[in-house]
């Protein structure tokens, strides 16, 4: 089978109808904004798990929490120590109430609900955050092959 076609693909655009340019322009403009999204995704990713990874060095050598909490502050982008500090925070209050109760050395189970309640709190804040424009590359990725289908037919 022979084609008939000589010409380069600008030649193929630039004749082509205004819809089909218009189709080619938004596949072209979701095409920009998908690989952004992914170079962006990949260099917080990469960021977060060499922080993580050091964070976690650092818990593991730790003797004591709040020797590790100053260190945690090292790390902005590590959702390991974001967890730890909302834990921590949550932990200290309740030992500043426990202090202030008739046993000290008692930390009531509603105390423990509520660092384990910080915890989950913090761990579905930083998977938010991760997910971030995951909604976008979905859409596209399902999208994109339909309007590039009717462009094709039109």
């Amino acid at each position: 089978m022979e084609s008939n076609f000589h010409g380069s693909l600008l030649g193929m655009i630039l004749d082509a109808g205004l819809m089909v340019k218009f189709v080619l322009l938004i596949l072209l403009v979701f095409s920009i904004i998908s690989w952004t999204i992914i170079f962006i995704k990949f260099r917080t990713y990469r960021r977060i798990r060499q922080e993580n990874e050091a964070f976690d060095s650092d818990y593991q050598k730790s003797t004591k929490l709040s020797d590790l909490l100053p260190t945690s502050r090292k790390y902005p982008f590590s959702t390991t120590a974001e967890v730890f500090r909302a834990g921590y925070a949550e932990m200290t209050k309740a030992n500043r109430l426990s202090r202030d109760s008739a046993r000290p050395e008692e930390i009531s189970l509603s105390s423990l609900d509520n660092v384990e309640r910080a915890l989950n709190r913090a761990s579905s804040t930083e998977m938010t955050k991760l997910e971030s424009a995951l909604g976008f590359l979905a859409t596209t990725g399902s999208a994109s092959p339909f309007i590039g289908l009717f462009g094709t037919v039109w």
